[in-house]
Parts: C-alpha cells; structure tokens; sequence
C-alpha cells in the first residue's frame, strides 16, 4: 500500500449523515426545553410587574393612600433570581434615580480615584458623634467649634497601594448639620450615599484650640477595604455652562460635589448665619441650592481644594426629556451648536423656551412669590449670576399617563390652604416617631411606614414628588403638568457683585450697546429674573381649576 494511502487510513472517520440525524432530536429537544424556561420566567416577570402597575394605579384612584411598605413589597417580588449582596445593594440604590437622570461615569484614574476615596473620608469621618463621649462639658465646647481638621497617615487600600498623606477640613460642621436637618437630608441618608464598606474610624490625639478641632484620622484596621472609590465624575462637557469647576456625583445619584475656589468658599461661609435663618423659615418652599456641607481637601506640596456637598434638582424617578438654565437674559441666551450635538443631554437657554415649555397652573402665583422672595434674598446678599435649572418630564406609556394626570388633577384641586396641609403633615409624621422613627427606618428611606396619612397630606402641599420620589420629598420642587412635570431648581448662587462684575457690566453694556446682557447689579438681576419667571415659565391657568368633584379620571374616558 502506497504511503499516501496509509495516512489515508489513519485519519478518524467523518461522521456519517445517519449518525447526525440521530442526535439532532435530542438538540432540538433541549433548546425548545431551555426556550420554554426562559418564556416562563419572562411571563412570570411580566405578571408581577403588571401587578406593581395594578396596584400603584389603584392606589392613585383612592387617593395616593399607597403606602411605603406595600410598595415596597411589590419591588421586592421583581427581584428574580439570587443575587449577590453587592448586586442588590446597587440594584436598590439606582431605583432612586432614573438612569437616563444619572450624572457622571466611573473613571478609572489613578489620581481621580484616589481623590474620590480622599472626599468619601472627609464627607463620612467625623468626630462629632463618632467617638461615643461627646457629652457635658465637651458637648458645650464643641458647640463653637468652626473648622474640623484631621490628618490621614499611610491609608491603605485593599489591593496593597496607599493613599497620598493628604488632610481634610469640615467647615463649621455645626451649622452643616443644621442646614441637613432643615432641608430634610437625615443623617444616615448623607453618610450612606459616600458610604465606605466596613469602614469604622479612629481619631487620635485630639485637641481643640482657637475654635477649631484638630487631630489624626485611622481605620481601626489601619485599612480600607476598597480599591475604588463610589464617587461618579462628571466632565465639564456634560456640566455644561462656563464654570471650570469639577463635579462628582454620589453613587447613588441624588448629592452633587462642587469645587469652589476661594472667593466662593468666602462667601457661602460669611453668608451661612443669614442662609440658615432664611431656610428655617422657607425650607418646604425655597429654591435655593441646598448646601449640606462645606469640605477642604489638601495634600503635601499642593494648594488646598474646597468642594461643597448639595442636592441634585434631577434625582427622580422619572426621566427628564428636555433641559434648560433660565436667568432672565436674553443677549446671547441661546443653545450652541456644540451644545445641541449632545442630544437629550443638552441644556438649552432662555431664547430657546417656548410657549409650549411654560407651565399652567393655579398655583402660579405661589411659585412666581417664592422665587421673588428667593431672589431679593441673593439681592440684598450682592449675589447675581444665578440660574432656574428647568427639566421637563414627559409621559410615554397608559400607565404613565395615567398616573401623571391624576397627580395633576389632585396638585390642582382646591384643598384648604397648602401651609395648613404641610403643617399637618409635619405633626402626623412627629406624632409617628415614636411608633417608628422615619430618620432610621429599616429602608433608610426617611418615610414612616405607620401612617398613611403621612403620604396623603404632604401630597397636597405645594411642592410635592410622585409617589416613588416621596423619599426626597423636601429635596424635589415639582410643578405636575397634565402629561408629565417639571423639576425645577436655582443653582448657582455663590458669584458677587465685586470690582471683576463691574467691569464685566461696563464693558458688556458698552459693547452690546446697551442690551439685555448677563451681568446686572444684583438689584436690576433679581428683579429681571423674577420677571422673566412670571411673564414665560409658570403661568395662570387656561381654564378654571379642576373641583374636588371633578376628579373621576379614567383612561377609557380619555
């Protein structure tokens, strides 16, 4: 036999077509068996959630009487599967937020990253109820405490690499902490939003001199357990406007972090006395940033860095479709083209509102008052350049529709006077504490699950959330829109009328000849802004409000 043919016969035999045909049954037994598991479980998925969207649309129909924990019983039943603690942990913390509202992306920079660990130690590890022995005398001289400041020694991370030694500055923690108690922020809502896994903290050699606390920062490990740091970055692209500072975003999507540079670090701390005072009187209703705490970060050979913890007017449940930064101007106030290639992430400006932007409603009235008196507030502070950042929220599905329409009839029904229903709520929810105290629930949602009535009167107050955005009920101002709503907020505020702003004004107003620049004296600013609001954004209603024995809204009657 040839040697070709040798090899020939040495080679393994193809399988013959029979053969094939014998084991192709059994291939298209097992996939039609895996098809038929996974159109199970999608039809289970679909029922519960079918029955979430049943139950919240009968809630709505008695009143918006859903309470927390059913709620919260019906999400719980869409979890499929077994998840991991981590899996779940991050599953509950980006319901709070819709994903198209979420700012920022996790960078992996060294630099960046390490700086965001540094910021998470300085927004979760203070003395102050930390330690356990705060009390009597110590208490007392804590009280005037101004400035925190703790250093940071040879940090190690859980993957072997050390932190740079840096120190960290809380600016009058005393009154931060006030200002967070007033605009509803709880504490352990603050803390778990820059939490650190398993971090608890030691302070050494501590001394209080001049007004101020300083000592050394450890983990009782010597230790973090993490590598990377929870902290979302948003570029200045996305951030738009012309400011250069940076922004972080906690990881659960509703704190934003602002560096500030000098003069404005000045100005919030001179102006914080009258700030909290204005806020104790208007917290339920201002519009005002919600500052929660004034942070300073520095390392060894560099120039120290402020950064200021606020709110996020956009951390709700319901995406925001359309954006805009209203102050009043018209020179100049129009989105670039830059700006509008960033699709639905684009801020659009004054020249860009329309008719069909502007909100009607009965309590138009209220909210141009609130944003006047918030305004002669800046005024009288010399502060200009402030915004209303405007976000428009639209419904898509029945479902959506449905419920939008029904907050907007029960927001436009003529209940007894809001003040007196925001009261009333305020005594329900204080009389509940005892049962069950709301700032720390099992959830950590800040709402009591006792009291039905909690829900329903904060729903005819002025400024009220959906029912999945009743967490941040004080951190949300929402104006209900047939089809949808708008979030709405002032930002911005922390820019003076200084020798820089004068020249600004003069030469603008030479340049321009005289239009509608910017840049004003604080007097003319608020009052054009607060004009603007009033003749463009938030309008009487066209037709006469809807009565209490109007509400008997069904899709089909639609």
């Amino acid at each position: 036999m040839a040697p070709d043919d040798a090899r020939a016969d040495d080679r393994p035999a193809a399988p013959s077509r029979s053969s094939e045909r014998a084991r192709a049954p059994a291939n298209d037994a097992s996939k039609r068996a895996n098809a038929f598991q996974g159109l199970k479980l999608i039809g289970n998925v679909n029922k519960l959630a079918r029955n979430a969207v049943d139950d919240a649309a009968g809630a709505l129909t008695r009143g918006f009487s859903f309470t927390r924990r059913r709620f919260s019983k019906q999400l719980k039943r869409l979890n499929v599967g077994r998840a991991s603690r981590r899996t779940k942990q991050m599953r509950r913390l980006w319901t709070k937020v819709h994903r198209g509202n979420r700012l920022g992306t996790a960078d992996g920079d060294v630099l960046t990253n390490h700086l965001g660990l540094c910021l998470q130690l300085a927004f979760t590890a203070q003395r102050r109820g930390a330690s356990g022995d705060d009390g009597g005398d110590g208490e007392a001289v804590e009280e005037a405490v101004k400035r925190e400041v703790y250093a940071v020694k040879k940090m190690e991370m859980a993957n072997g690499e050390t932190l740079p030694n840096f120190s960290y500055a809380v600016e009058a923690p005393k009154a931060f902490e006030e200002l967070r108690s007033l605009w509803g922020m709880d504490a352990r809502s603050y803390r778990s939003a820059f939490a650190i896994p398993e971090l608890k903290v030691v302070f050494d050699d501590v001394q209080i001199k001049n007004d101020e606390i300083r000592g050394n920062m450890r983990t009782d490990t010597g230790k973090l357990e993490t590598t990377s740091t929870s902290l979302r970055v948003i570029s200045q692209a996305l951030a738009s406007g012309k400011s250069r500072s940076w922004f972080f975003c906690s990881e659960d999507g509703t704190l934003l972090v602002k560096t500030c540079n000098v003069a404005e670090k000045q100005t919030l701390l001179k102006m914080l006395p009258e700030y909290t005072e204005y806020v104790r009187e208007n917290s339920t209703v201002s519009m005002l940033p919600q500052f929660y705490g004034l942070y300073t970060i520095e390392f060894a050979g560099t120039r120290p860095l402020s950064f200021i913890v606020m709110n996020y007017w956009f951390a709700s449940t319901k995406i925001i479709h359309k954006r805009f930064d209203l102050k009043g101007s018209s020179f100049g106030r129009r989105a670039s083209a830059r700006e509008l290639n960033k699709g639905s992430a684009c801020i659009y400006k004054d020249n860009d509102f329309g008719e069909e932007d502007a909100v009607h409603t009965r309590h138009s009235q209220n909210i141009c008052d609130v944003l006047k008196k918030d305004s002669e507030f800046l005024a009288k502070r010399n502060l200009l350049d402030y915004s209303l950042v405007f976000g428009e929220y639209q419904a898509m599905t029945p479902a959506e529709i449905f419920e939008a329409h029904k907050a907007f009839e029960e927001f436009e029904t003529k209940h007894v006077d809001w003040k007196d229903q925001r009261a009333a709520a305020v005594a329900v929810a204080e009389s509940d504490e005892g049962k069950s105290d709301i700032n720390s629930s099992a959830d950590g949602d800040g709402v009591s699950e006792h009291s039905e009535e909690f829900l329903m009167l904060e729903k005819a107050s002025m400024f009220t959330p959906f029912l999945q955005d009743v967490t941040r009920l004080n951190q949300l101002r929402m104006v209900n829109k047939p089809k949808g709503a708008v979030f709405c907020g002032i930002i911005d505020i922390l820019t003076e009328w200084g020798p820089k702003k004068k020249l600004e004004r003069f030469f603008t107003s030479q340049i321009c000849c005289g239009r509608d620049v910017s840049c004003q004296r604080p007097d003319v600013y608020a009052k054009r802004f607060s004009a603007f609001m009033k003749q463009n954004v938030f309008l009487p209603t066209i037709k006469p409000a809807i009565e209490d024995e109007d509400i008997g809204f069904t899709l089909t009657e639609r």
